[in-house]
């Protein structure tokens, strides 16, 4: 199933607060990221980060694809 987020969507206070909550908890796991922890911490925090950005991948426009000239 993909998920097409609209211009609309992306307007919405609600829409527009959640991306702004996703990039602050980017911010806040990619800084604890940088500080000394086991192998198996890091792992977690990766695994966080990787979740978080496939959340924020859902505001990236499709590509429009025009069909090869003949």
């Amino acid at each position: 199933m993909s998920i097409v987020i609209t211009e609309a969507d992306r307007q919405s206070p609600a829409y527009m607060k959640m991306m702004a909550h996703l990039d602050d908890r980017m911010a806040e796991l990619t800084q604890k990221l940088t500080g000394d922890m086991s192998e198996e911490d890091t792992w977690k925090f990766r695994g966080r980060i990787a979740e978080i950005r496939a959340l924020i991948s859902i505001d990236e426009v499709p590509p429009v694809l025009s069909p090869p000239a003949l």
